[in-house]
């Protein structure tokens, strides 16, 4: 029916669907009529014509009378069935127009074309997970709860809120495919009132951008230093005595010192605004572990930094041990997802990732994908299109209150000192500091004294014509993503109700100031740039946000750089993953499509519902219900998502039917990792899950973008060895060894000193490779084989018999 639809809607596009519906309607009707009277005529002349067989001559006369009195039923019933058929097909057409306006009107802007929207047949994936976790969900833990003990429920008074899905969620109920999210930051300190650090970003977005924010479980490691007890802080005091000091003498036991606030948890969310909520604050499912440690292990200096944390090096010896310690905060949820600090997740993440994994050839996948990047161009384009335009429109506005324009593009007010004026005048006249149209433009040189800084000019400011360049696009990113609003609105309360010293006219004094300063040309163009970013960052996040979406590309790990090590280069990194950007393949929030999992996902148990034996995925994935995907060679952290077995191994009992189709082991992420980068990491990990029998596939859209590239942690590769402490080379060094032992075999440890080496391989069978792929299949499959035959690893005799087949024909990420 769907083809025929779309065939008659190829075929004929009239202006007009009214007209081509009364004419068809009028076509089936006249159809009906004719055939009906054509249909009769014939059944009577043949019934007349027909000549009379030996059998009939037999039978008696009153039978062919009977036959005769049935006759008009016949007809009538044979007129009811046309009739009945009609009906049928003047239902079918009425549903086929509404259809086919509904089909031609509602397009959107990145809805691919056989793709349609939400109508009475076909519904998004968004509208209906939409209805079920505002309505259904509820109405399923309501039905649960009172099956549980009807008695209570019906005669317990409870409270308004009682019913509502954040307090039913909190009682227990519908936390299926919940999700714990693990970040890995840097100890990043609070700079200023108006931005929060990369870490409370990427939390705050987790939440607000999910859709089911309730079975979203965030994990956060952070350290911090131990402050003295302030009796035993000056060893000055300690020597004077009770006469010589007005402080009372110190107490035996040292006083208790809180914790200082996380910076991984956004301010917002510590408001009594949101604990006082009816409803669900994201607090109660942020875990947050701090650790204390002393403070002469900071740097070597025993300083303590700010808020008593570091201030540039974490103790956590690489990213690999943050993780491993942050995956200690699991506890039981269905899916596992790792998230850099600094990145940002596309609006109803965790119905989309769901939706792609649930698409995936295989029920042991792992979603990965490198955070999209938003250029600089883009954002230029926003805020020209945000900024500059509306300042263009206040300027053009603003003519009949202002004379002519001065040089700079602003406008000189026409009032005089004894006029008062409208509202208007007085906003305008406010503002006119800020109407310098050159200034709110974004300098072109900017971008260039960004990448100049990055290449290696340091902290070198760009030198230009008029001396200031303004802020820059990695700036900009960073405030519309990092801003609070609510925060900033709080600490300006708070800091006008604390000021003992600020009366009521203060400010208007500082809005004289203001003037002043704007008068003599004291205003930065920075200053102007900020002042506007303050009033449209939701604008602009909004318009960057829709760029990443609705972009037609999105970012795989096309392969990876092996260097070859030298003797004594434990410092250089040995591998580096490469990203590509291919086409978008999937627009599943708007594709029906992936309402229906894939035949790997619905199964299990026995009979029709068991899932496919190995022989037959062939045929399987022949089917059409395979979706497009995109497999990949490596996993990167930064953006992972997969189920929790992949990380722990869960009992299971024969009845639940999964144990049969799980043909892959946990992998336990590994302890003693110290110092490795990113990208070393990275490898690692994808080594390990690979051979023990879990496959890799990137997005098909884009769910994660970068805004901040915070510097990694634990990385010494490209470090001066002067820099470093004989322990770190030495933590460096037993790290590199323990991984070339799991990648490459017993034999790359060879010359390191006997307890170097016991120290390098502690426990290092149970976090080594798999036995589901061999090593061999390993290099083969991830291109490293010919990196691998120089350093002797393989043979080139070996080439045919380990190659492996995907389980589908599958589309690689290639660069």
């Amino acid at each position: 029916m769907r083809l025929v639809r779309r065939v008659l809607l190829s075929a004929v596009r009239p202006p007009r669907r009214s007209t081509l519906f009364w004419f068809l309607l009028t076509f089936v009707v006249v159809a009906v009529v004719l055939s009906a009277t054509m249909f009769y005529n014939i059944v009577v002349e043949n019934q007349l014509t027909q000549e009379p067989t030996p059998e009939d001559m037999r039978e008696p006369m009153h039978a062919n009378s009977h036959d005769m009195s049935q006759e008009p039923a016949r007809t009538q019933q044979t007129r009811e069935s046309l009739l009945l058929h009609a009906k049928r097909l003047l239902s079918l057409l009425e549903q086929f127009s509404e259809e086919s306006v509904m089909y031609s009107t509602a397009t959107e802007p990145g809805v691919e074309p056989g793709v349609q929207p939400v109508g009475k047949t076909d519904m998004t994936p968004e509208f209906l997970l939409s209805r079920y976790y505002e309505t259904e969900l509820i109405k399923l833990n309501n039905d649960y709860e009172k099956e549980i003990d009807s008695g209570y429920t019906e005669n317990v008074v409870h409270s308004e809120n009682y019913w509502s899905p954040f307090h039913v969620t909190r009682r227990g109920y519908g936390l299926e495919g919940s999700i714990f999210v693990g970040i890995t930051h840097s100890q990043e300190e609070l700079t200023s009132s108006e931005v929060e650090t990369a870490c409370a970003a990427t939390v705050r977005n987790i939440y607000d951008a999910a859709q089911w924010p309730l079975g979203v479980f965030t994990g956060i490691v952070e350290i911090t230093l131990s402050k003295s007890s302030p009796n035993t802080h000056d060893t000055a005091k300690s020597t004077e005595t009770p006469t010589d000091s007005a402080v009372p003498p110190a107490e035996e036991t040292p006083a208790w010192v809180p914790r200082p606030p996380s910076v991984c948890t956004p301010r917002a969310y510590l408001l009594p605004s949101c604990a006082e909520r009816a409803a669900f604050c994201p607090t109660d499912n942020i875990r947050v572990r701090q650790v204390r440690v002393e403070p002469q292990s900071t740097n070597g200096d025993g300083g303590v930094g700010i808020s008593g944390r570091r201030k540039s090096h974490t103790s956590l010896s690489s990213i690999a041990a943050q993780r491993y310690a942050t995956l200690a905060l699991y506890r039981g949820e269905t899916y596992v997802m790792f998230v850099r600090a600094g990145s940002q997740l596309v609006y109803k993440w965790d119905v989309l990732t769901r939706l792609l994994w649930l698409q995936l050839p295989s029920r042991t996948a792992v979603l990965s994908q490198p955070p999209v990047q938003i250029n600089r161009q883009s954002v230029r384009l926003a805020w020209d299109r945000i900024v500059v335009k509306h300042v263009e429109g206040i300027l053009l506005a603003s003519k009949k209150q202002f004379s002519t324009p001065e040089k700079n593009g602003s406008f000189s007010s026409q009032s005089s000192e004894g006029q008062t004026g409208n509202g208007v005048e007085h906003w305008i006249d406010s503002i006119r500091w800020a109407l310098d149209l050159g200034a709110v433009r974004l300098h072109p040189a900017a971008g260039a004294a960004e990448e100049e800084g990055r290449s290696g000019g340091g902290g070198k400011t760009h030198e230009n014509n008029e001396g200031d360049p303004g802020m820059m696009e990695a700036e900009i990113l960073q405030y519309v993503f990092h801003h609070d609003a609510e925060v900033f609105r709080e600490a300006k309360e708070n800091l006008r109700r604390t000021d003992v010293n600020m009366p009521e006219l203060v400010p208007q004094q500082q809005q004289q100031e203001e003037e002043e300063k704007s008068s003599s040309g004291s205003r930065s163009r920075r200053d102007i740039q900020i002042y506007w970013l303050r009033q449209f960052y939701l604008s602009l996040r909004e318009a960057l946000l829709k760029d990443v979406v609705e972009r037609e590309t999105t970012s795989c790990l096309s392969g990876v750089q092996m260097k070859r090590m030298q003797n004594g280069g434990y410092l250089d990194s040995i591998f580096r993953l490469h990203a590509a950007n291919v086409k978008r393949r999937s627009h599943a929030m708007q594709d029906p499509r992936y309402m229906r999992p894939s035949p790997f996902h619905a199964c299990g148990g026995s009979a029709k519902n068991a899932c496919p034996k190995m022989s037959d995925y062939k045929e399987v994935c022949n089917d059409d219900a395979i979706l497009p995907y995109l497999q990949q060679s490596w996993v990167t952290p930064d953006f992972l998502f997969t189920r929790a077995e992949a990380f722990f191994e869960f009992p299971r009992d024969v009845v639940d039917g999964y144990r049969d189709r799980l043909n892959a082991d946990s992998v336990p992420l590994d302890p003693f990792l110290s110092f490795l980068g990113a990208d070393e990491e990275a490898v690692l990990l994808s080594a390990r899950l690979w051979t023990h029998g879990w496959d890799f596939f990137s997005s098909t859209e884009p769910i994660a973008f970068i805004v901040t590239k915070s510097p990694t942690e634990g990385d010494t590769s490209g470090k001066d060895t002067s820099m470093l402490s004989p322990t770190l080379i030495r933590m460096r060094q037993r790290s590199v060894a323990r991984l070339r032992h799991v990648l490459f075999g017993k034999n790359r440890s060879a010359g390191l000193s006997p307890d170097t080496k016991t120290e390098a391989l502690r426990q290092v069978e149970r976090y080594g490779l798999g036995r589901r792929r061999s090593r061999e299949e390993l290099f083969y499959f991830s291109g490293l084989r010919e990196a691998m035959k120089d350093e002797g690893v393989i043979r080139s005799k070996v080439d045919v018999p380990h190659n492996v087949d995907p389980t589908c024909p599958a589309s690689f990420c290639r660069s």
